[in-house]
């Protein structure tokens, strides 16, 4: 039997492909990079620095434009607000206008003779005055009913009582100048004269319109 002779194995200059895959499979296992030169790492400071003054830049830029777009926003405001409040009137001012004209065409009619009698002229005034008032109701302007009806200090003002029989106690009797209302608030009260009791005679105990006498000042009666 013959002995077979194994030549022993020598390993050789290792190839630059297997030196490249050592050193990928090295960084893959998380061994640190190579570290940075002084020069290096300034310049890497340098370039970061640049980076963020060009963000700042830019954010201070934008917020230069929303602030100048927010302050014409509120002169534009401030300025549309002004002319509604200016020229806020103008639709209510020119209905009125045409009311104007019709009593200007009645008071004209009048003059040049028109009609054979005053009669005329009061029935154009009143159609006049009927136009106003339902131009008034278009834009939220009503009057206040108070004649006949109960006191209502919320509506009206009493600037006098008057003894009234043929009336109830604290009723309007009389308007001298009408109130108005603007939707529900009050545009103004209505001026009125209100009702009181009459008053007892201090003799008899009764009221001086069931005895058919007057009394005077001095309480003493008064033949009618």
């Amino acid at each position: 039997m013959t002995t077979e002779e194994h030549e022993p194995i020598t390993k050789g200059p290792m190839d630059t492909s297997d030196e490249k895959g050592i050193a990928e499979a090295a960084g893959a296992t998380g061994q640190p990079p190579a570290e940075l030169s002084p020069e290096e790492e300034l310049d890497a400071l340098r370039e970061a620095l640049a980076q963020a003054e060009a963000q700042a830049a830019e954010a201070r830029d934008r917020l230069l434009r929303a602030a100048a777009d927010f302050d014409n926003t509120k002169k534009r405001i401030a300025r549309e607000q002004a002319e509604a409040i200016r020229y806020g009137n103008e639709s209510i001012l020119r209905e009125i206008l045409s009311v104007a004209d019709n009593l200007g065409f009645a008071l004209s009619h009048a003059g040049q003779g028109g009609g054979d009698s005053p009669g005329g002229l009061v029935q154009g005034v009143d159609l006049t005055y009927k136009h106003l008032l339902d131009t008034l109701a278009r834009f939220g302007v009503t009057p206040v009913e108070s004649l006949g009806k109960p006191f209502d200090p919320a509506c009206q003002q009493a600037m006098s009582q008057i003894t009234a029989a043929d009336a109830p106690e604290n009723t309007v009797v009389q308007e001298i100048q009408k109130g108005y209302k603007y939707n529900d608030r009050l545009l103004r009260p209505a001026l009125v004269i209100v009702s009181k009791r009459p008053s007892l005679s201090p003799e008899t105990g009764e009221t001086p319109e069931s005895t058919g006498r007057e009394i005077s000042g001095d309480g003493e009666q008064v033949n009618g």
